[in-house]
């Protein structure tokens, strides 16, 4: 009532823990781990108590590349997609009823660069965001200045798209990808030009 914050959990035993997304239906939280480092990161899952708060560790699972960076769960929170940066890629997790990780079913890696130095030597994918319909998914590659664009079947089976793909200015380095609303417009904040570019969807 007061507006003050209170800790509840603290899970510890992890490593470099660092995007987090829930489930849609909010009972499980999944995170990416062993981030920044030179070996392959992780997924884990983790059970949350309702009533307390509390976080039960579940699974992880390798997601087959350095620097999982991004989380995103489709809408019926069957399928978790993660976005490797150092090891530029996209890897497809299957969410079981009990909120555990299937190894991944797929992994797309990506190659590419850009213009600035350090930033942009190789390609780095940092976000996928699902689309409105649950059908397209969205996927800013910073090193390389594109939006890769792949597609979602009902079975759970990707497919990149490169025709969709979405080339950027220059050194924009684009990094997180979201959609209006209203369904008809997208955004993507660009880390490298401080800017935020609007679509037509």
């Amino acid at each position: 009532t007061t507006g003050e914050l209170n800790k509840v959990e603290t899970e510890s035993d992890l490593i470099n823990p660092s995007f987090i997304t829930l489930s849609p239906n909010g009972r499980y939280l999944y995170a990416c781990t062993s981030t920044k480092l030179e070996s392959n990161g992780f997924v884990s899952a983790f059970k949350i108590d309702s009533l307390n708060g509390q976080l039960t560790f579940i699974n992880k699972q390798t997601t087959n590349g350095r620097n999982p960076v991004h989380l995103a769960i489709d809408a019926t929170g069957k399928y978790l997609l993660n976005s490797n940066y150092t090891d530029a890629g996209i890897s497809i997790f299957k969410c079981n009823s009990d909120g555990s990780i299937s190894p991944y079913s797929q992994l797309f890696e990506f190659s590419g660069s850009s213009i600035i130095s350090g930033r942009q030597d190789e390609a780095h994918i940092h976000s996928t965001a699902f689309s409105p319909n649950n059908d397209y998914l969205f996927s800013p590659d910073l090193g390389a200045d594109k939006i890769r664009v792949l597609h979602l079947d009902s079975t759970g089976v990707l497919t990149i798209i490169d025709s969709l793909d979405i080339k950027t200015k220059n050194g924009n380095g684009p990094r997180h990808f979201t959609f209006h609303p209203n369904n008809k417009f997208a955004f993507c904040i660009n880390e490298l030009s401080g800017t935020v570019a609007a679509y037509n969807y």
